[in-house]
């Protein structure tokens, strides 16, 4: 979303306090309280009492008040033709503080008729000068003010900010250090030297000036508006919205202020602050385009796309080729999936302000959403011209080739986007998608490693990792990747199945699993029921070594990828059966088994997850059949006498036996202290009768035939889904069935058709 805001310079520190006991804050508080008292009780008849008053009440930026003072001064005049001239230039500087720069100048211009050496009047006609825009003509004057007292601090502060005006910063800054030099406590030059420095790119300078301002004359809207830019710009948005706040209490109508703060509050994501800021705006400015922009940008964000829809139209009444609104209704008509009426408003953004390069850009990403492929790649263009290190343009034409399957210039446009910005995830992985599409897929895999990297927590990273992986398998160890595919298990938008052959091979290089899977498999098993009596023996000596003992236990990948994904590969179920076979005929319920070290908790755990997820499909010898009767005779026994079993004996059991629906299960479910892969594992217990409440709860659409097969088929799909979902298999965030079936599909060129903005959906299995 587009939204306004008023710069005065890029950066950001934290606002110091200011301290009552400073020198000049002091100083500036008795001037505050002077002001006041004579308020209370000025002399009617002394010209000079009131010009006293004005002067306190122009340095506590009391500029209404000021200008009363000095006119009660002229008012009396005396005869006094030094005293009048002062009321006079004092009645100018009250008045250009307050923004009449007409009146001013008649003011200055009387008060140097009286005294056309006086400084205070020279400045006062300068700065009106200024204020009208006649820059050249502030200039003679200063000169001539200068010519009289060459080192006066205010008057060269002046000329400091005519050239801070004309952009001569350098000569702006040598001007603002003279006179801090002569005078260190005058505010207003502090103020607008920070702003000097602020244009300069000397940020860190920048924020001690501003700050320094604030301690010296707390009244100064201007830099707290300074500080709450610089602020914002460094990500420091509580204290933004804080500063740009006082800015308004001291100056209730400064409009720049009020936009800012909406702005910042928005970005903050307080998006009802935002709204009542634009709002109270809006009250005493209705036609104040940049708050009902903004206004429809915190009301886009709270999602009331209504009512933002309807202040982003007031704010193009007004202003009919504003390109911010147009460029923000373009944003409501695509989430709505109008990308026609998109593409039309951001046309018009795009002719109104034709050398922006970000309307350019989302112009680009409409038309591609649109289906305009070539105009989409000529626009991203467009924009690459306007803004050539700009990487989001170069992504965005990457897309767009992508699209037009000229992979090569497709690659091409995103190395670009990768070199301008190496640190930007969204670089990484588009390129991943571009090189998945290309088929390079060990590419893809690298590409979208650094994706995973730069943005952790995006489940299209990691679903995009699930498909560059698909089929690969590895040849050496990846200790990365391997934690990679831990994490991409646990994923619930990755593809598990597209995990597999990875996973696999990765877990079939490790040391420990490596050498049982070599003993199961140093012999021919022709017959898995009746294995030779070598091979048991063989893999039952390795788990009492401890190196492999400890190796299975704490390898994260093996129990994660046996815990959520049906093993489809041979050897390794194979594996996986004798390993369980070892494991129960090596265990006796009355003694110590190596099975009965807590590390090995969550392996058989995750052993007992795949083996529900496979409806205990490895097969069963009698041996371990009687062996697994002996331990549920056991467990009885225990619960009987309201003992609990051992966590692990538990998980070896539910490596052959389902928890739910016996009494085992049910009367182990409340019992407490369970470490949390067997408190998971009893979970499974409440899942079939929570899943059947689910399923009576659903209409049914129509009903299932008397014939005898059909419900059966029926019975055996509730009772045994296949195959057994882990998860639902969503994204972080929700994305149009085009975008979606793209990232899937990155080969597939998908047709414009209307209707995949409403699709219907047939998930095949679900009747």
């Amino acid at each position: 979303m587009t939204a306004f805001r008023q710069e005065s310079s890029p950066a950001g520190m934290e606002m110091e306090p200011a301290p009552h006991d400073h020198p000049a804050m002091a100083a500036f508080w008795r001037t505050t309280v002077m002001a006041d008292d004579f308020a209370k009780r000025p002399a009617p008849e002394q010209a000079d009492a009131w010009t006293k008053l004005g002067e306190a009440l122009r340095e506590a930026a009391r500029w209404d008040e000021a200008a009363d003072a000095f006119r009660q001064a002229i008012a009396i005049d005396a005869g006094d033709s030094a005293a009048l001239a002062k009321a006079w230039a004092g009645l100018g500087l009250a008045l250009v503080g307050g923004g009449d720069a007409a009146q001013a100048l008649a003011a200055a211009a009387t008060a140097l008729s009286h005294d056309p050496t006086l400084t205070s009047g020279r400045r006062a006609q300068a700065l009106a000068l200024m204020r009208a825009g006649r820059p050249d003509d502030a200039e003679r004057s200063i000169d001539t003010g200068l010519r009289h007292t060459p080192d006066h601090p205010e008057t060269l502060a002046a000329l400091a900010l005519l050239r801070m005006m004309q952009n001569r910063l350098e000569e702006a800054d040598a001007l603002f250090l003279k006179v801090l030099n002569i005078k260190p406590t005058l505010a207003e030059a502090v103020g607008n030297h920070a702003v000097t420095l602020s244009r300069m790119g000397r940020t860190v300078e920048a924020k001690r000036a501003a700050a320094h301002a604030i301690r010296l004359k707390p009244v100064l809207p201007a830099p707290f508006f300074l500080l709450g830019n610089l602020l914002r710009a460094d990500g420091q948005l509580d204290a933004a919205v804080e500063a740009f706040s006082q800015v308004l209490r001291l100056a209730p109508n400064h409009p720049d202020a009020r936009v800012n703060l909406a702005d910042t509050l928005r970005q903050a994501g307080r998006f009802q602050n935002a709204v009542d800021a634009c709002s109270h705006g809006l009250r005493t400015r209705p036609d104040d385009v940049r708050l009902l922009i903004n206004l429809g940008a915190a009301l886009q964000s709270l999602g009331n796309l209504d009512t933002a829809l309807a202040a982003y139209s007031r704010a193009l009444d007004i202003a009919p080729s504003l390109p911010e609104a147009h460029n923000n209704i373009a944003r409501l008509h695509q989430s709505a999936g109008r990308r026609d009426l998109a593409v039309i408003h951001l046309r018009q953004a795009a002719n109104a302000r034709p050398k922006d390069p970000e309307i350019a850009r989302n112009l680009s990403a409409a038309l591609l959403d649109n289906g305009e492929i070539a105009s989409a790649a000529a626009t991203a263009r467009h924009a690459i011209t306007l803004a050539p290190a700009d990487p989001a343009s170069h992504r965005q034409l990457a897309l767009a080739l992508l699209r037009l399957d000229q992979t090569d210039a497709a690659v091409k446009a995103i190395e670009a986007a990768l070199q301008q910005a190496p640190d930007d995830g969204e670089n990484w992985f588009q390129a991943a998608v571009i090189f998945l599409k290309t088929g390079a897929r060990a590419r893809a895999v690298l590409y979208c490693r650094k994706a995973l990297r730069l943005r952790p927590e995006e489940g299209r990273c990691w679903a995009l990792l699930a498909q560059a992986l698909r089929g690969l398998r590895l040849n050496a160890p990846d200790p990365d990747l391997r934690a990679l595919l831990t994490r991409a298990l646990r994923e619930p938008g990755a593809e598990h199945a597209y995990l597999m052959e990875a996973a696999v091979s990765a877990v079939l290089l490790e040391p420990a699993l490596a050498a049982i899977h070599a003993a199961v498999h140093s012999a021919a098993l022709t017959d898995i029921e009746n294995p030779d009596p070598a091979v048991i023996s063989a893999v039952d000596a390795l788990l009492h070594r401890a190196d492999i003992a400890a190796g299975l236990a704490d390898d994260q990948l093996l129990s994660a990828l046996i815990a959520t994904a049906i093993v489809t590969d041979a050897a390794l179920e194979r594996t996986l059966t004798v390993l369980r076979r070892v494991l129960v005929l090596s265990t006796r319920h009355d003694g110590i088994s190596v099975l009965d070290h807590p590390r090995w908790t969550s392996l058989l755990a995750a052993l007992a997850r795949q083996c529900h997820l496979n409806e205990y499909i490895f097969d069963e010898t009698p041996a371990e059949s009687a062996a697994i009767a002996k331990l549920e005779t056991w467990f009885c026994d225990l619960i009987a006498h309201e003992e609990t079993p051992p966590a692990n004996r538990l998980a070896l059991y539910a490596c052959y036996r389902p928890l739910h629906g016996q009494d085992i299960g049910t009367r182990l479910y409340a019992h407490d202290n369970w470490p949390s892969p067997i408190r998971d594992l009893l979970d499974l217990l409440v899942e079939p009768p929570n899943e059947k409440t689910a399923a009576d709860a659903i209409p049914h659409l129509t009903p299932v035939d008397d014939d005898p097969v059909s419900r059966l088929v029926h019975a055996q799909y509730e009772s045994h889904p296949y195959p057994r979902w882990t998860d639902a298999g969503l994204l972080d965030k929700p994305a149009p069935l085009p975008q979606l079936l793209r990232a899937m599909l990155p080969h597939v060129v998908l047709p414009a058709e209307p209707r995949w903005n409403a699709p219907n959906v047939l998930v095949a299995g679900c009747g």
